[in-house]
């Protein structure tokens, strides 16, 4: 329910962050902000000012020289005849000639317009009369509304802030609809229509700083300073610039804060001349701030809190540089102020909701780990900060809890038997010492059965033990704490030795009741009626000396494994040169022979039990008599290898019986069909005592070809 009630809330803040998006982009709330980013980005794209377009200007200079404006309008002709010498391309007025003056000078005007037949000039619009809609034109003169050869309004209208950036190509509606002065004149220069499709009645102008168009002083035109080569092939335009005349206007900063009207013209006609317009992408500006506020949201519902942080900063940066660069590039101007307002709004707002919910979660969870023991710290150092005495009272919970967790954390490690915890979902979370000494590496979250994978054990009777690879056997048992979803605590309890102590119990028994109770039985039967028979004799015998042999070999063996060594310096060859010794009459009686081939080259020096080591080669020379072909040859050989010395016992009868192949060391293992019983302690003895002195056994056997038994000690 806690995550379902953060969802629902996290979808309304989303709902609520895209409808403020939506109202304040609509609403050009953020306008400002707006306005100066595009300020910005129209000066940095903006191309250098056309050197085809003049302005012969109506300055200081001029009014200094020729008298304070309004000139005669003879004056006003000799300056366009001077012009019009020169070869300019058109000359373009940005004046009103709407009052009649004299007759001489407003003929004067009229014919100089006449004769340049490339003069434009302006016209203002008025409220319609005796209309509640709809604009009346206040046209020129009419001389001079007959002698120009084109016109258009000059209207300006200002951004909310008062500043000049986008201009009307168009003025008035329907049968009043009129174009602007430079949009005639560009229509009247180049016969055609400039790229507009698509713009807005009144798109954005990129306005170059005041000044970058080339200006000269109209009394420097009449005086004839100007040269006729700096006029021909220009687009002349001629205005106001002195500060007096009322013809500047606000515009951006970056702009240069006021600008004459006739240079306003100037950036209008460049515009259209190269099409340099700032188009706004409409309502495809929606876009890039949708995307950012829902990347933001995702970020809320899957990230930290200051990975969202860097995630809101990232996403400001993005909006504003993207806005710039694209502006910049591409001259399509996006405004990014309603996306940021949204992004700078849902910030705080989810901030407060997750603080919220944390707050909750405190209160909860504080209340949760205090129920079995709900005393707190008396001293509050949170003060009135409600948020702080949470934050102060699960803390001093959670030490608590830290507390006991690390108490049986080390009860968990003191343990004898290995010891896992898993989590609900089946993943490691704690190990003990034998456990990871048991499993080697051990990764947190890994499951119980990856563990057993990994050490090569297998679970048998339904999981209930494990057996691993080196023989080991452990009881698995589990538990789990009674919460729901607690963890499952798994112990390993070792039972190798008992398993080890039940099997060697079991073969015991069945040694002492079959290998030992078999001649003893004979014996009694055979004594029985003996009656002095020299054979029947001679069989109790063997069956007496084959009893005491069985159990001497099994009082040695049960010794072995406690007995303690006495390890002194032995020399392997001399060792087995009394060995050989020993079995020589054994070997005669059988008919057999036993060849003794040391190592010629040196001594074979080992450290060992001396008694043990010759019994168990007694052991395995007596066994290849006992096993071996009848008739048959017995080699004992010995040598040195790279830090070892060894001996090896070799018969070539017909090999071990296929019952005894998958281990000849089995103590009370299978017997074979052989011409002599055996119980398999020989061997048993053999491999135990070579165990004990650190060495190691190998053995081969092949089918009617002998056996070898090979054994490496640690040379000295």
């Amino acid at each position: 329910m806690p995550r379902l009630r953060l969802f629902i809330e996290w979808i309304l803040i989303l709902a609520c962050t895209l409808a403020v998006f939506a109202w304040a982009h609509s609403t050009r709330l953020t306008s400002r902000l707006d306005n100066q980013l595009l300020d910005l980005t129209a000066s940095r794209g903006a191309e250098t000012a056309s050197e085809a377009i003049l302005i012969v200007a109506f300055d200081d200079r001029s009014l200094a020289a020729e008298g304070q404006w309004p000139w005669d309008r003879r004056k006003v002709a000799e300056l366009i005849d001077r012009i019009d010498v020169a070869g300019p391309r058109a000359i373009v007025t940005d004046v009103l000639f709407t009052e009649p003056s004299s007759p001489e000078a407003d003929a004067a005007l009229a014919e100089a317009v006449a004769r340049s037949g490339k003069v434009a000039l302006p016209q203002a619009f008025t409220q319609a009369a005796n209309r509640t809609s709809g604009i009346d034109p206040i046209a020129q003169i009419p001389q001079l509304n007959a002698a120009m050869v084109t016109g258009g309004h000059v209207v300006l209208e200002p951004d909310g802030d008062g500043s000049i950036r986008r201009l009307p190509l168009w003025f008035g509606e329907g049968k009043d609809r009129q174009p602007h002065l430079q949009l005639a004149v560009y229509r009247w220069l180049n016969g055609n229509e400039p790229a507009i499709a698509g713009l807005p009645d009144q798109p954005i102008v990129p306005l170059r700083p005041a000044g970058s168009y080339r200006t000269v002083s109209a009394s420097s035109v009449l005086r004839g300073e100007v040269p006729p080569a700096f006029l021909a092939g220009k687009v002349v335009m001629i205005g106001a610039t002195a500060p007096g005349l009322g013809d500047t206007f606000p515009v951006s900063s970056r702009a240069g804060g006021r600008m004459a009207g006739v240079e306003i013209q100037a950036n209008l006609l460049q515009a259209l001349e190269r099409g340099d317009f700032i188009r706004e992408s409409g309502f495809a500006a929606y876009l890039p701030g949708t995307l950012a506020v829902l990347l933001l949201f995702l970020g809320f519902w899957r990230l930290r809190p200051a990975q969202c942080l860097v995630l809101a900063i990232g996403l400001i940066a993005a909006l504003l540089g993207g806005a710039l660069l694209l502006g910049i590039g591409t001259r399509l101007w996006i405004p990014p102020g309603a996306a940021l307002l949204a992004l700078i709004i849902a910030y705080p707002l989810w901030g407060w909701r997750r603080l919220s919910a944390v707050s909750r979660f405190l209160d909860a969870e504080a209340s949760d780990l205090s129920a079995s023991d709900p005393a707190t710290p008396s001293r509050s150092l949170g003060g009135f900060d409600s948020v702080a005495k949470q934050v102060e009272r699960l803390g001093y919970l959670v030490d608590e809890v830290s507390e006991r967790r690390d108490f049986l954390k080390r009860v968990f490690e003191a343990a004898p038997d290995a010891m896992l915890a898993f989590d609900s979902e089946g993943g490691l979370r704690l190990s003990n010492g034998p456990a990871r000494e048991m499993f080697g590496t051990i990764d947190e979250g890994m499951a119980f059965n990856d563990l057993v994978a990994g050490s090569g054990g297998s679970l048998q009777e339904n999981g209930a033990e494990l057996h691993l690879p080196d023989g080991r056997t452990f009881i698995v048992s589990a538990g789990k704490s009674a919460e729901q979803g607690g963890l499952q605590v798994v112990v390993l309890t070792d039972v190798s030795a008992a398993r080890k102590a039940e099997a060697e119990r079991k073969a015991m028994l069945a040694f002492l009741s079959h290998d030992l109770r078999s001649p003893q039985v004979a014996i009694l039967g055979l004594t029985g009626s003996a009656d002095g028979d020299p054979d029947k004799i001679a069989r109790i015998e063997r069956h007496a000396r084959r009893t005491l042999v069985l159990a001497d070999n099994f009082v040695e063996l049960s010794r072995l494994s406690e007995a303690r060594l006495e390890l002194q310096e032995v020399e392997l060859g001399a060792l087995l040169s009394e060995c050989v010794d020993r079995a020589w009459s054994e070997a005669k009686a059988r008919g057999s022979t036993i060849v003794w081939q040391p190592d010629p080259d040196a001594a074979l020096w080992t450290r060992a039990d001396a008694l043990i080591l010759s019994r168990a080669a007694d052991n395995l020379i007596g066994n290849a008599l006992k096993y071996g072909r009848e008739g048959g040859t017995v080699t004992v050989t010995s040598g040195r290898l790279e830090g070892e010395v060894w001996f090896a016992v070799r018969d070539d009868g017909p090999g071990l019986p296929h019952a005894r192949t998958n281990d000849p060391f089995a103590r009370f293992g299978a017997r074979g069909d052989t011409k002599e019983p055996g119980s398999g302690l020989g061997l048993a003895f053999v491999k135990t005592a070579v165990e004990r002195l650190s060495g190691r056994i190998d053995w081969q056997s092949v089918p009617d070809s002998g056996t070898e038994f090979r054994i490496h000690l640690s040379a000295c």
